[in-house]
């Protein structure tokens, strides 16, 4: 019977089907984008940081006593740790050419071990890697020889120049650019006059999650004048603040989409009892109870939103990959990969489903309680007054305002109760005024596709008047 009076009105049917559809396949979408681009974000910060977990280094940047390694190798969670010194230096005598010379243990040394090099990594002696921006800028590529004028420690003179050979060209993942001079960690020492110091310590933990506690307890040991960066999380930290904003764009516009499919298929429906009233007088009136009329409207409900549902998963697919390549423009990201998750796909599948039931509820329980005389009497039938449009517009701004001063803080939150209002109350004023609005200018709209199809404008235009 269900499938009998959904063939009846194929229309609006398919309508609210299409309707129901793209409010799934923009929650598949958007859920599929944005675990992708996170993914993709923490797969970039891999290729920028590596395996290090934690950087220590002087408050003002200046070498350290190279003993501090003994505190951080005594911290259980630390898996390994390794340290280097960087100095300042110039090319060819020239205090425009300024480059930095990064020493390097070798052989312990994760980093270094995983860096994009051309060209040979076995640095010794004046045997060196050089950045790929230093050799850009200068001119140089593998197998040629440079001068390098050093300065000495605790002194203004630069007056040490060192013959180097360039065995290899560092290429960093963008947008981190290196104009740094690599070799051994000895020779740094040695040329700098920084024996028994070091500049920076890298630290990788047992297990990532207990980051930001081995972090702190670095900074209490070592003091102040110490700086323990976790740059893996504080950058991740800035990715969510960044993406929380685009999210919630794109979660507002698929509440939206939802929010559309649960009130047409509440329209459709309500359309469906008026036009059937007397239908559900006479099934009343040969003895069918109130449950059995109201699982008929529910059922036709559900068929619809398990058509559109279904539907809608292909489409979220599809458009994953539009809020991807959004992704990719709005944070500058490389080709994200598509993360198809099945978990995605049943949580489009049963919001849809779920939206369309919420939706159905109401005017199903109306045609239940539909009163026998006046259904098969229709002349008998008593009018509701109606409520004003000018009311109901007035409610739809004031919703719309008041989510939108919740946006932009104009109104302060109450956690937990507001935390999230401003996203469900901006749509829903919306859909209010633009509903009134429809229905006010049902004409003007009908009239320009009545000039294509005049049945389809009359259609459309007494849709509009008589349900919105």
């Amino acid at each position: 019977m269900a499938f009998r009076n959904l063939r009846r009105r194929r229309s609006r049917n398919t309508l609210t089907i299409i309707a129901i559809m793209l409010g799934v396949s923009l929650l598949i979408g958007i859920s599929i984008a944005s675990s992708s681009g996170m993914a993709e974000f923490s797969k970039y910060l891999s290729r920028i940081w590596g395996e290090t977990d934690l950087i220590i280094r002087y408050g003002n940047r200046m070498p350290f006593d190279e003993r501090n390694i003994t505190i951080v190798e005594g911290v259980a969670e630390v898996q390994k740790s390794v340290v280097r010194v960087n100095w300042h230096a110039r090319l060819e005598n020239d205090t425009k050419k300024v480059a930095g010379l990064m020493g390097i243990d070798t052989n312990n040394d994760w980093e270094f071990a995983d860096y994009n090099i051309s060209g040979s990594r076995e640095i010794h002696g004046t045997s060196v890697v050089v950045g790929s921006m230093l050799a850009e800028n200068y001119g140089l590529k593998i197998g040629d020889t440079f001068n390098l004028t050093i300065r000495a420690y605790n002194t203004e003179t630069w007056n040490r120049t060192y013959h180097y050979s360039i065995i290899g060209i560092y290429y960093p993942t963008p947008p981190v650019s290196s104009v740094d001079v690599f070799t051994t960690l000895a020779e740094v020492q040695d040329a700098s006059g920084l024996s028994g110091m070091i500049s920076t310590i890298l630290a990788k933990l047992k297990d990532a999650s207990t980051t930001a506690i081995v972090r702190d307890q670095f900074q209490d040991s070592l003091g102040l004048e110490f700086e323990v960066l976790a740059p893996k999380i504080e950058a991740q930290k800035r990715m969510e603040e960044m993406a929380t904003g685009f999210q919630a764009g794109l979660t507002v516009l698929m509440l939206i989409a939802l929010l559309v499919s649960g009130f047409l298929v509440f329209n459709t429906m309500f359309m469906s009892v008026y036009e059937r009233t007397y239908e559900i007088g006479v099934l009343r009136a040969i003895g069918s109870s109130r449950r059995q009329i109201f699982f008929t409207f529910f059922s036709e409900s559900l068929i619809l939103g398990l058509i559109g549902a279904s539907l809608g998963i292909p489409v979220g697919l599809t458009l994953s990959s539009l809020f991807t390549f959004l992704f990719e423009k709005a944070f500058g990201l490389s080709k994200i990969t598509i993360l198809v998750t099945v978990d995605a796909c049943i949580g489009g599948f049963i919001g849809g489903t779920v939206t369309t039931m919420i939706g159905a509820v109401y005017p199903a329980v109306s045609a239940s309680r539909a009163n026998v005389i006046q259904a098969l009497r229709p002349i008998s039938r008593t009018g509701r007054r109606a409520v004003s449009d000018v009311a109901v517009l007035i409610i739809g701004l004031v919703l719309l305002v008041t989510g939108s001063a919740l946006t932009v803080q104009l109104i302060p939150h109450v956690e937990p109760f507001m935390g999230f209002l401003d996203i469900f109350l901006v749509p829903i004023g919306v859909i209010i005024m633009v509903a009134v609005l429809l229905k006010r200018g049902a004409g003007f709209l009908a009239n320009p596709i009545g000039l294509v199809s005049s049945s389809i404008g009359t259609l459309l235009s007494k849709t509009l008047e008589g349900n919105c």
